[in-house]
């Protein structure tokens, strides 16, 4: 399982656990890869890139 993956779950949970201010934490986190990956045009893997942190 990707850390994407299981980012993605852990939001599923707080939904089902109505835990707001952790939904709203994971959804700008979601976002914030998402972003990169729209910006470097690649999916960010499992990892999420060493470069990416340096930057």
């Amino acid at each position: 399982m990707s850390l994407k993956d299981q980012i993605t779950d852990d939001m599923k949970t707080a939904m089902r656990a109505r835990e707001t201010e952790r939904l709203d934490t994971i959804r700008l986190l979601l976002a914030a890869i998402k972003q990169r990956e729209v910006d470097e045009r690649v999916p960010l893997d499992g990892q999420l890139s060493r470069r990416s942190s340096t930057k």
